[in-house]
């Protein structure tokens, strides 16, 4: 099933068969922005048209998929006014509706008082781009037009119903519990690795100095010894008294 697009110009509401929608509809996208022509969708509710005429910005405000064209879904922006131009103020940094001169072609570069918050021109991204011949379908229309009537031929069957799953059950992964109690577990094991680590080396540190001062105290022993002896020998000739007439 095809899908209309819709704009507001001077607050008049009308189907505005130039456009069309900026995708296919489903029950995920019930209603989408349009653009015209085969311009690019863009986000924001903004559309963009590269070759634009004089006087225009390249960017105007979207049509919508639904006649409720105030629905926030369809992004209801400068529809009281002539035209859909949005000019971007690089000063204010913020989108202005574009004024219209004596002949009604826009004037973007005298802006109207009307102004909307959306991502300024270099963080709009492209989403969709419109090509010859596309052709919008809703998803959601043909799955209810069917469901309907799947429900009318089997009015006479017993009817059943489908029970969600608790969130506990359907939830999948580890409970905020469970995953905060292995991450305190985690960092106790760290530090008591850690803490045996450094003990080790303490330790390995204590033997290695008792080894080293234990082979100082060997080496300094013979020294000591030899010391005394030479000491010994010297001491009979250094006391030796000289005896008379020599």
């Amino acid at each position: 099933m095809s899908v209309k697009c819709f704009t507001a110009v001077n607050s008049l509401i009308s189907a505005t068969p130039s456009y069309t929608p900026c995708g296919n509809l489903n029950s995920t996208s019930p209603i989408l922005p349009c653009c015209g022509g085969v311009d690019t969708c863009v986000t924001g509710g903004l559309c963009f048209h590269q070759y634009s005429a004089v006087g225009e910005s390249g960017y105007y405000a979207a049509g919508c998929t639904s006649s409720d064209v105030s629905d926030p879904a369809c992004f209801p922006r400068c529809q009281g006014e002539k035209r859909p131009d949005v000019v971007w103020n690089t000063t204010a940094q913020i989108w202005h509706c574009c004024g219209t001169d004596s002949s009604g072609n826009p004037d973007c570069e005298a802006p109207t008082k009307e102004t909307f918050a959306a991502p300024a021109p270099a963080s709009l991204v492209a989403y969709f781009t419109i090509t010859s011949g596309f052709v919008a379908t809703s998803t959601s229309l043909v799955a209810s037009s069917t469901s309907s009537a799947a429900s009318s031929t089997s009015s006479s069957a017993p009817s059943t119903s489908a029970t969600a799953l608790p969130s506990s059950t359907a939830h999948s992964g580890l409970s905020s519990g469970a995953a905060a109690g292995i991450g305190i577990g985690s960092a106790v094991a760290a530090i008591i690795i850690v803490a045996l680590v450094a003990h080790i080396i303490l330790r390995s540190l204590r033997k290695r100095r008792r080894r080293v001062e234990a082979i100082t105290i060997s080496m300094e022993a013979p020294t000591r010894t030899h010391e005394l002896e030479a000491r010994k020998v010297e001491s009979p000739m250094g006391l030796q008294e000289i005896g008379p007439g020599r």
